[in-house]
């Protein structure tokens, strides 16, 4: 399995990679990458691609907890969690099993963090082309919700 994150906040799409450690626990990886929110739908979709391309299983259980976001605060450029989610909407997207699924969640604030809209997946196949996955993005930022 593979999976990324992209966060929206005002006019900007926020990326990551998420890499499953040695424990089992599922961290923030890179790439992280900012992106214009209007950018063409297969320019997302192909930052997208290579963001869950770089996603990996085993990498070495973190020891310090504190810095792993870090770098999605600076590129986002706040501070910290409560100013990363204020007005943040949030979307998962795993790639398992020749398909991708794009999961809009609900944004519970800092303290609950975001939480899976239930119902509400959008399924591709794999080799779906980057301006599917820009679009799929599209629309499941559209499905996400505020606590």
């Amino acid at each position: 399995m593979k999976t990324a994150t992209v966060y929206k906040r005002r006019n900007s799409l926020l990326l990551h990679s998420n890499s499953q450690t040695t424990s089992g626990v599922w961290i923030a990886a890179p790439p992280f990458v900012k992106l214009d929110a209007h950018e063409e739908p297969a320019t997302i979709g192909q930052a997208v691609i290579k963001t869950l391309e770089a996603s990996q299983a085993s990498v070495s259980h973190p020891t310090k907890w504190d810095r792993l976001f870090e770098p999605m605060l600076e590129i986002a450029g706040v501070k910290s969690w409560a100013g990363f989610i204020k007005g943040a909407s949030c979307v998962e997207i795993d790639l398992e099993n020749g398909r991708l699924t794009i999961s809009p969640n609900k944004n519970n604030g800092a303290q609950e963090g975001f939480t899976p809209s239930q119902g509400k997946d959008i399924h591709l196949p794999a080799d779906a082309s980057p301006h599917e996955v820009g679009m799929a993005l599209d629309r499941a930022f559209s499905l996400c919700e505020r606590g």
